[in-house]
């Protein structure tokens, strides 16, 4: 679902089709979406850091586990990244990466890393990052998981981690798109 205008939409829409990300019929119905290709097309226009208010780095002295347990018990906080990913993998599947960056969707950052017991850290040293979405959707329309996060959609946790300036992440990325790949084949094109 997304809380774009539907002249928004039209206006992407030749980008779309150019990109092969969808395809139409003769009277302009969408018959195919290629998830992949979809997101593909969307990063190359979309950036974690650059596509959202601005973005604060912090460190959780305490650790990320002690601080996804704090995020569980707020629901003004969105999860995405390496978190999120981790709420759509099976329980019998382990990330392909160690959860070393919580990134997180939030309408009040300082109130937020304050309420987390999170200290600012500079880019190269931080654990945590906060953002307020320019998508103000992802603040209120958060799925909860089993596990008590509020966590953005996959597509979006998808870009993020595509897009994150942090290596690896792509990895992680890449595991979940295969994983959906066996019982979805939109994305495996």
């Amino acid at each position: 679902m997304s809380s774009s205008s539907a002249s928004a939409v039209s206006k992407l829409m030749p980008a779309l089709l150019e990109a092969g990300a969808i395809e139409r019929d003769d009277v302009g119905t969408i018959i195919l979406v290629r998830k992949r290709t979809l997101l593909d097309r969307w990063v190359r226009d979309y950036s974690f850091v650059n596509g959202n208010g601005v973005v604060l780095d912090f460190l959780a002295p305490r650790g990320l586990p002690r601080t996804l347990n704090r995020v569980r018990e707020r629901a003004d906080i969105t999860v995405t990244g390496s978190a999120a990913a981790r709420e759509y993998l099976d329980n019998d599947i382990t990330s392909a990466v160690p959860l070393a960056l919580l990134t997180l969707y939030a309408d009040d950052i300082t109130s937020t890393a304050r309420g987390l017991g999170l200290v600012r850290a500079d880019r190269t040293t931080s654990n945590v990052m906060i953002t307020t979405p320019r998508d103000r959707t992802l603040l209120s329309n958060g799925s909860s998981s089993t596990s008590g996060l509020t966590v953005a959609p996959v597509s979006q946790v998808l870009a993020d981690l595509l897009t994150i300036p942090r290596s690896r992440l792509a990895q992680e990325a890449e595991q979940l798109i295969e994983i959906m790949a066996r019982s979805d084949s939109a994305w495996t094109e």
